[in-house]
């Protein structure tokens, strides 16, 4: 039970020291990292007295240092692939083997828990149904085909799934015959309006004249293998434009794949959206951070799905293009030519202007801070449960 939006942050914040542990998977973006971190700042924000520590496989992990968050660190998947050094049994007990100690001397209070929901190789089982905390999953949707029966049971584990939508826009299996409540936030975001760069501030940080526009390109965190193709695809079509500057946002976890890029302008900014407020227009991915942020700070868009196996790319853009908040160029073999004529409506200034105010109307705010007072809420009513009305000796 989730109580009302109108307590206030004060008559909900804890007044002792709280530790809460973030369980944040790699993935070939900075996704599940990106959402744990707003929420812990936004929790941190409400209760200065919380005491974070992340548990974490993303390469991208350094920029836990950004925001001074102490965090373990766990090999991916992914690098130990390419090592050689770890099979999958190894690397499995080598997680339960570090995982299991980190909750036996932090203690948490609290565990948030995003999208793997026992973990990435189910070395959160053990303290899921042992550990004496409360337990929060966010359960970002994903494909229908892609749920297995055990991931949509396993959330009977937790006491509060939080999921990063809209009110019934997605399908969110839940475990059949456990009441677990179910908490649509909306969108999570790290940087809300009023923490971006003006646009005059990014306009002179980039060198750009009044004449010119500054379109952005946003691929992700750099993980995916065809972005490279995309990024070409992209100069080669942008470059004989007069009066634009293009900024690439480079990936943070394979930077080594977009060097060379000549005269475009590059920026390893994170988070990037803090210069979306001067963008003119973009081209993007459609991972869930990067889709919308766009959409949030109201930047025209031509957005590149990308295939996942877990995350719909092409249903999330195509859903905001329905509504005029966006523009979507599947990578098939209509794409350069959709692409140029998207090209062509990005260049005309009231037909922007429209698709910036859909936008604006698709992802009207961040939410997390709303997350934040819903898991501090029911964390509450956990801790403090209400007091039992003792039974008569007629109902005994």
């Amino acid at each position: 039970m989730i109580m009302t939006a109108t307590t206030t942050i004060t008559e909900i914040t804890p007044k002792r020291r709280i530790r809460a542990v973030f369980y944040a998977v790699n993935g070939l973006g900075l996704g599940h990292l990106t959402r744990l971190i707003a929420l812990c700042r936004a929790m941190q924000a409400q209760n200065p007295l919380l005491d974070a520590l992340f548990i974490t496989t993303s390469e991208a992990d350094n920029l836990l240092n950004k925001y001074g968050i102490p965090y373990v660190h766990l090999p991916s998947k992914n690098l130990a692939s390419q090592s050689g050094s770890l099979t999958y049994r190894r690397l499995a007990r080598l997680y339960s083997a570090v995982v299991n100690p980190v909750f036996d001397v932090f203690q948490p209070n609290i565990l948030v828990v995003d999208t793997m929901v026992t973990g990435s190789m189910q070395d959160l089982l053990n303290v899921l149904r042992f550990g004496n905390f409360f337990k929060v999953y966010v359960h970002r949707a994903r494909k229908l085909e892609a749920y297995e029966d055990y991931t949509i049971q396993a959330q009977r584990f937790y006491d509060l799934v939080l999921t990063p939508h809209y009110r019934d826009t997605e399908v969110i299996p839940m475990p059949a015959g456990f009441n677990v409540p179910l908490y649509w936030s909306g969108p999570l975001m790290l940087t809300h309006r009023h923490e971006a760069h003006t646009r005059q501030i990014v306009r002179t940080r980039f060198g750009i004249q009044e004449h010119e526009k500054l379109v952005l390109i946003s691929l992700g965190g750099g993980g995916d293998d065809t972005n490279p193709q995309t990024l070409d695809f992209l100069l080669r079509m942008l470059a004989p434009i007069p009066d634009i500057k293009l900024l690439f946002a480079e990936g943070l976890l394979r930077k080594e794949a977009y060097q060379g890029l000549g005269n475009v302008l590059v920026t390893s900014e994170y988070p990037v959206s803090r210069l979306l407020d001067g963008v003119d227009f973009a081209f993007a991915s459609a991972g869930y951070n990067t889709f919308h942020e766009l959409l949030y700070f109201g930047v025209p868009t031509m957005f590149v799905p990308k295939l996942r196996g877990y995350d719909d790319q092409v249903l999330r853009a195509t859903r905001a293009a329905d509504k005029g908040a966006c523009l979507v160029a599947v990578e098939d073999e209509n794409f350069e030519a959709i692409a140029q004529q998207h090209l062509g409506v990005l260049l005309d200034n009231e037909k922007r202007q429209h698709i910036a105010q859909a936008a604006c109307q698709y992802v009207p705010e961040n939410h997390v801070q709303e997350a934040a007072d819903a898991i501090w809420q029911a964390w509450q009513l956990w801790d403090n449960p209400l007091p039992q009305e003792p039974i008569s000796p007629q109902e005994g």
